[in-house]
């Protein structure tokens, strides 16, 4: 089975750096790229949203295709950034 990715190309003169939201990727992909924290209380766990930071001409890894849901991302295609889809293959357990 393949999963539908993307890679991003920064084609503007300055940094992209876009936050790849929970509520948006994450609950999509069914699995969190969330980065945990370190906390000393109990209940639920502290995360930090995943992220991208692209210096100009840069390439993203592959990215999941859900990225492009981001309201940030799908303004800047077309003017700061190029996207380029790619398949990747997953292994089934």
């Amino acid at each position: 089975m393949a999963e539908k990715q993307v890679v991003l190309k920064n084609i503007g003169k300055m940094v992209f750096e876009q936050t790849l939201y929970h509520s948006i990727v994450c609950t999509k992909l069914q699995r969190c790229l969330c980065a945990p924290l370190p906390s000393m209380s109990k209940g639920a766990p502290k995360r930090r949203e995943a992220s991208i930071i692209l210096q100009p001409g840069e390439k993203s890894q592959p990215l999941p295709a859900v990225v492009q849901r981001i309201p940030q991302i799908r303004a800047a295609v077309g003017k700061t950034i190029a996207v380029e889809e790619v398949l990747t293959a997953v292994e089934e357990v």
